[in-house]
């Protein structure tokens, strides 16, 4: 019986690698492109090689190298109802411009008024004084949504509702 040699091939397969666009019957429009680092994903090398547009930067007014800051809106529903709902803001906020969120407080009667903004709000507040009780403080406002009802109890007849005094973050 003969001897039969093995040989074994070690071989990295954390680099080298490239990429191209399949169409076909005109892949030689499309080269071939190096792929950065394994692993990795194909849209992030698709956006480095300028291929496709990275969806976080915006031309205009921030300029193209800048990223446009954005609001996360979640809602959950069970059975049609909304359970929960979370809305995540990028950081760090102070950074932020809040001019000009379009921000509406009416008073609807029996005590209720509705708040309602056109741009998102961070922490819209009323400021409390003596002899008033709030069903809610300390709001974020989105657009689009149903405006947010607040009752308000006053015990001193010389509290207006639509005299409250309120603000929200970078007003």
């Amino acid at each position: 019986m003969a001897q039969q040699s093995s040989h074994v091939e070690t071989r990295m397969l954390d680099s080298g690698w490239h990429l191209r666009q399949y169409v076909k019957h005109h892949q030689d429009e499309h080269p071939w492109l190096p792929v950065e680092k394994i692993p990795s994903e194909v849209h992030l090398e698709l956006m480095r090689h300028g291929k496709i547009p990275d969806p976080f930067v915006v031309e205009g007014s921030l300029g193209s190298d800048e990223l446009e800051p954005f609001v996360i809106h979640a809602v959950l529903f069970v059975c049609n109802k909304q359970v929960s709902y979370d809305i995540s803001w990028p950081e760090p906020i102070k950074y932020l411009d809040f001019t000009d969120r379009g921000v509406e407080v009416r008073d609807v009667g029996g005590s209720m008024v509705e708040i309602s903004a056109q741009k998102p709000v961070k922490g819209f507040v009323f400021a409390e004084r003596q002899g008033m009780k709030l069903s809610d403080n300390g709001l974020d406002l989105v657009p689009g949504k149903e405006p947010r009802r607040v009752h308000i109890e006053v015990s001193d007849e010389n509290l207006k509702v639509d005299e409250l005094a309120w603000t929200f973050v970078g007003r």
